[in-house]
């Protein structure tokens, strides 16, 4: 539940840097679950941005649905890694005090 929020709140930056309003719970969700599905793509890599083009094309155009997803899977991995890297210090914190 957690993970297609921050999908969700990843994808709203970027659309609303676009000036665009669409159902992005929809979108995230389903290029998520594209990518969960393609068990052949690590981490959903392609899948997830290719469904999201498909979406996001109508809409928008295929050049900024591709740059939309792009940016996508760059915040997304750099807010796993902010996530991961907090918890390596509060782990280590945690093991200082007990």
């Amino acid at each position: 539940m957690i993970i297609f929020c921050k999908f969700g709140f990843c994808f709203v930056i970027i659309l609303f840097s676009f000036l665009f309003y669409i159902d992005v719970t929809l979108i995230t969700i389903s290029a998520f679950i594209g990518g969960f599905i393609a068990v052949f793509a690590p981490g959903g890599l392609g899948v997830r941005e290719g469904v999201m083009v498909s979406m996001l094309t109508p809409h928008v155009g295929l050049a900024a649905a591709f740059s939309i997803s792009i940016l996508h899977r760059i915040i997304s991995i750099l807010f796993d890694l902010i996530l991961g890297l907090f918890s390596l210090v509060y782990n280590k914190l945690d093991r200082l005090k007990g």
